[in-house]
């Protein structure tokens, strides 16, 4: 193969400020819901360059550094960088992105690692890719171990996307806040990787207020709250209320407020947006002869406690019925699929 690298070969990504993300295999559809999520509730303005399945391309013309801060926060998104290089695998030539050298400048030694993203890569692209930024940052060395910039190589279409390595969602960061992992456990508790989807996808920003009304364990409010948005959390049962505090208590999240309610009669005149699991086939649905009754009642006090704009999200399993949102916007729409007899559906929406 022809070795070739070019500062001078038009890049179609060298307009603007580029970053990549690489979506999570599980539900990549979430990820990117989560990413536009973040990125509306916090006015960052943005095109999307191209996109497929699993990896979305964006510009930014005023890329700003606390970006990484909010991107770090999406739970679907395996990998997310800036693009320094594309590799066009049919001329074999390297170009280099807007201020790529500039910014390698700042580094003594470097890796480059391929991933697999739908297509497997030969391993041999990791030291070609390796020896064509060497030829244009001369003042780098490669180093496998203990790189000072670690450098992720991923095709898209016909070309590597070579981009800066921010590894922000791998099993170990959820592994200590998992549900069997807290002082308080319930077989039906979510997962804290799912719970914070749920979370990001309410677009709500710190120090505004996120409502469960059916709390349980805790698993919404306790990713709520690392991101500092201030939780209130309602259940019917004293004991779950109980559980869940201990649970708050182990995590050391003092912004968070567990109340013991009936989650249809809920004390409060406010807040800034509504993150729930609806408890299908618990005591607080069968007080109402259909699920309709149970949404229509819940709807209607939602309503009274968000303002204009703000955002509803929740899970309920796929048999029942749709429903129609007087008053609110559907945004959006998941299946998750949990296990034989139970996908659940999130839906977005919002109070118009």
């Amino acid at each position: 193969m022809l070795l070739k690298s070019s500062s001078t070969t038009t890049n179609p990504y060298d307009n603007s400020f580029i970053s990549i993300f690489v979506l999570s295999g599980d539900f990549p559809q979430l990820g990117r819901s989560e990413l536009i999520s973040i990125l509306e509730s916090n006015d960052i303005h943005y095109d999307i360059v191209d996109e497929n399945s699993r990896i979305i391309i964006l510009s930014f013309v005023n890329y700003k550094n606390y970006y990484e801060d909010l991107f770090k926060r999406i739970a679907y998104c395996n990998y997310f960088g800036t693009l320094l290089f594309t590799y066009d695998i049919n001329s074999s030539n390297l170009h280099p992105h807007a201020n790529s050298i500039t910014y390698l400048k700042n580094y003594q030694t470097f890796s480059v690692r391929k991933i697999n993203v739908s297509t497997k890569l030969d391993n041999t692209y990791e030291s070609i890719i390796g020896g064509l930024i060497k030829n244009l940052t001369p003042h780098l060395n490669v180093d496998l171990t203990s790189p000072d910039v670690s450098l992720i190589a991923c095709k898209f279409n016909n070309l590597l996307l070579i981009f800066s390595n921010h590894l922000i969602s791998s099993e170990p960061r959820w592994i200590n806040r998992r549900p069997r992992a807290r002082p308080f456990f319930l077989p039906f508790a979510i997962h804290p990787k799912l719970s914070r989807a749920l979370v990001n996808l309410c677009r709500l920003n710190p120090g505004q207020i996120l409502l469960d009304p059916f709390c349980g364990t805790g698993s919404i409010g306790i990713e709520s709250c690392l991101l500092n948005v201030h939780f209130i959390g309602i259940d019917i049962s004293k004991k779950i209320c109980f559980g869940a505090q201990r649970n708050f208590t182990h995590f050391n999240l003092e912004n968070s407020n567990i109340i013991h309610a009936d989650s249809l009669n809920i004390p409060l005149s406010s807040i800034d947006g509504i993150v729930t699991d609806f408890p299908y086939g618990r005591s607080t649905i069968k007080k109402f002869s259909d699920n309709v009754k149970f949404m229509d009642k819940f709807f209607d006090i939602s309503s009274r406690l968000l303002n204009s704009g703000s955002y509803i999200v929740f899970m309920s399993p796929k048999d029942w019925p749709e429903y129609n949102f007087s008053g609110y916007c559907l945004i959006d729409k998941h299946e998750i699929y949990i296990h034989s007899n139970l996908t659940r559906v999130i839906r977005v929406i919002r109070k118009l």
